[in-house]
Parts: C-alpha cells; structure tokens; sequence
C-alpha cells in the first residue's frame, strides 16, 4: 500500500463499534504486521491524550488494506507523518 492511501484511509470518518481495549488491539496489530527491525518501537512518543505509533512510511510497508480498515476503525489516525491516537 502507498502511503498516500494509507493516510487517506484512516482520514476516513469511522464509527467504531468496538467493544474493549482499543489501544491494545492497535498495539497488537502493528507489532504482528511491522517487523522490530523496521519499526523499532510501535509507540514512538506521547503527549496528554495522544500516543504516537509508527512512521506512516514503515507502516504503508506491511500494512494491507484490510489492516488499514481495522486502524480506521480503531481510531487510528494519521498527523506529522505518524499514526497516532488519542487515549
């Protein structure tokens, strides 16, 4: 996936009907999908009620489109060249 389509698609407006541990299932996916080689760290840094995960630039590299859905829906979004989310 490019990276143009990836920060396309989790601009998409959502509602999640996600029951449970948000971050968690975030987490989980990005350390399954992006190999520690390439990522190095899936929560890059944090502010008040944001954390920053990986680059959009790996993470277009692993990530399918249905990955991409599943972050959308998660409330993944995408600001200064990271997926972030708010906590």
């Amino acid at each position: 996936m490019t990276e143009e389509r990836l920060i396309e698609m989790l601009n998409e407006d959502s509602r999640p009907d996600f029951i449970g541990d948000m971050e968690v299932e975030v987490i989980k996916l990005l350390r399954d999908r992006i190999p520690l080689s390439e990522a190095g760290h899936i929560i890059q840094g944090a502010e008040h009620d944001k954390i920053y995960l990986v680059d959009v630039s790996v993470a277009a590299k692993f990530l399918s489109e249905e990955d991409a859905v599943k972050l959308r829906d998660l409330i993944v979004c995408v600001e200064d060249d990271y997926l972030f989310m708010f906590v």
